[in-house]
């Protein structure tokens, strides 16, 4: 077993130079503690408006991501799913089998919320057009990072962290 690369043959390759290339804005911005759920509900009902299309809430916390979760529950009933690592494996794999038929809505271009922990940095196969997280540390924003833009197929794509 060698150590796997990419070439530049790989670069050139017209999906999959699209996806390596992908653009994403990334802004840090301050958010105190005590504010966090608001800012985190604020910055994506901003980046859903203005992007258009499908934007990532992850919280480093079950009880933040389900304040942001009721929020913007309350202003997109039925729009908006959550995905935590404390669920059941059962809520959790009719989670991810709900995610699958939320991609498909996604896809066609209806604006939706996913709000989550960790439970989104591996095995949830997602591409959002924006996100909104908690700062965490590099290995963890690099995964969150990793759901937007993810097919390189969007033209705008924008993450906002906050952190103090």
């Amino acid at each position: 077993g060698g150590i796997f690369r990419l070439g530049e043959a790989d670069a050139r390759h017209p999906r999959l130079g699209r996806i390596l290339t992908a653009s994403r804005r990334v802004w840090l911005r301050e958010s105190p503690s005590r504010r966090r759920g608001k800012d985190l509900v604020a910055h994506a009902l901003r980046l859903g408006e203005e992007l258009g299309g499908p934007v990532a809430v992850v919280a480093n916390r079950v009880g933040r991501a389900l304040e942001v979760y009721r929020e913007l529950g309350r202003a997109f009933p039925g729009r908006a799913l959550l995905l935590t690592g404390r669920m059941r494996p059962r809520e959790r794999d009719l989670n991810f089998a709900r995610t699958r038929a939320l991609q498909e809505r996604l896809n066609r271009g209806e604006v939706a919320f996913v709000v989550a922990t960790q439970a989104l940095e591996v095995g949830a196969d997602l591409d959002f057009a924006g996100m909104v997280t908690e700062l965490a540390d590099l290995s963890a924003l690099k995964q969150r990072l990793g759901r937007v833009n993810r097919r390189g197929q969007r033209e705008r794509a924008e993450v906002v962290v906050l952190g103090e």
